[in-house]
């Protein structure tokens, strides 16, 4: 387990290919991003998308992953065989288009994948020289760091229709390893609200200041298990390493206190899946003080006196803590969630109820903690 400065960890902007000065090929907008035109014919163009060749590598600003491309097409139509101007480097998250095509044609792509954001590779020649060839920016070769055909499954290369866009499938699948280590990288910042640390409200949930957060691993159940480690708010992100496992998915519990020492006031849930030779960032959710309760479905096998037994049909709830809760008559067909509930101790009474007539009555408790659900517990009187 380590730290990374957070300068290395800064998000990766989803970045769309600009028109070649060459005039041969567009961008296609990310999944989700194209717009309609009504009125006109869609455009003719072979389209090359990362869905195809991307496989298991996962396209994100995590180190070791893929971020961008460069494709590279060819008329493998016989009697032609001529490989276009190559686009320019595009992110892994958008299609690249190449039109000005014969319909009728068939084509094939190449493409070069990089672990190097697509605004940081220059193609040699400048921006318009259709070359496959990439530079950083002080003009050093940056090679790719994967490569793959598209167009050469079973099914062949892709055939260009008049005004439609059609997808060169078919690709050599990608070796799935990225290019760093095996790690999983928790943020903290991903729970807050507010992130920049020259804003006031840094560190803060609803005014409140965190001085200290403790980061939990909840699963995988591993042997050794993962460290817990606790961290001021605004420190770097914690590289868990030992022990990752590819294709494994980690959950992590973080817990933010107002003092170093004091009680847990707020806690937020990370999780990610690992993949191998990447250091992959964990997704969090945001900082909350208020937990569930739930009100479960019981064995009468095994809990015989326990909230729904073969003799009741329904329960009411009547509890007093933090605020009151009130649980109108509920069937016990299903289990009962009751959430958003501040964090705190909760106790009450809960009677059942078979064929709309009172049963019995149980004297209920429990600790209602942020970010998670707690079982009601009843014992009959």
């Amino acid at each position: 387990m380590r730290v990374v400065p957070r300068k290395m960890r800064r998000g990766l902007a989803n970045t769309i290919a600009s028109l070649s000065a060459v005039g041969l090929l567009l961008p296609a907008a990310a999944c989700g991003d194209e717009e309609t035109v009504l009125g006109q014919a869609p455009p003719t163009e072979i389209a090359v998308d990362p869905v195809e060749f991307l496989g298991a590598l996962p396209c994100s600003s995590d180190p070791g992953a893929a971020k961008a491309y460069v494709a590279i097409l060819t008329d493998a139509t016989p009697g032609f065989d001529f490989t276009l101007a190559a686009g320019p480097p595009a992110a892994c998250s958008s299609r690249m288009a190449f039109r000005f095509i014969n319909a009728g044609n068939v084509y094939t792509a190449e493409v070069d994948v990089y672990d190097v954001a697509a605004d940081q590779l220059f193609p040699a020649g400048g921006s318009g020289s259709g070359s496959r060839v990439m530079h950083d920016a002080a003009g050093n070769v940056v090679a790719p760091r994967w490569r793959t055909q598209c167009g050469v499954g079973p099914g062949g290369g892709a055939v260009a229709v008049a005004d439609t866009s059609v997808v060169v499938a078919g690709c050599n699948p990608l070796e799935a390893e990225g290019t760093s280590v095996t790690a999983i990288v928790v943020d903290p910042l991903g729970a807050l609200s507010v992130s920049d640390p020259e804003d006031p409200r840094f560190c803060t949930v609803d005014g409140d200041p965190i001085a200290a957060i403790d980061i939990v691993p909840t699963t995988p159940e591993s042997d050794p298990p993962l460290p817990p480690v606790t961290v001021a708010c605004g420190a770097e992100p914690v590289v868990f390493e030992e022990g990752i496992v590819a294709g494994q998915a980690y959950a992590f519990r973080l817990e933010a206190r107002e003092e170093e020492a004091g009680e847990v006031r707020w806690a937020a849930t990370c999780s990610t899946v690992a993949a191998a030779g990447i250091q992959r960032s964990a997704e969090c959710s945001a900082f909350t003080s208020s937990g569930a309760i739930v009100i479960p479905v019981a064995d009468p096998d095994e809990t015989p006196d326990n909230i729904c037994d073969l003799d009741y049909d329904a329960f009411d709830v009547a509890l007093t803590g933090p605020i009151d809760v009130a649980v109108p008559r509920t069937s016990c067909a299903t289990e009962t969630r009751v959430a958003p509930l501040p964090s705190g101790h909760y106790e009450g009474t809960l009677r059942t109820y078979q064929g709309g007539a009172a049963q019995r009555t149980a004297s209920c408790e429990v600790d209602v903690i942020p970010d998670a659900t707690s079982i009601l517990a009843c014992s009959f009187d």
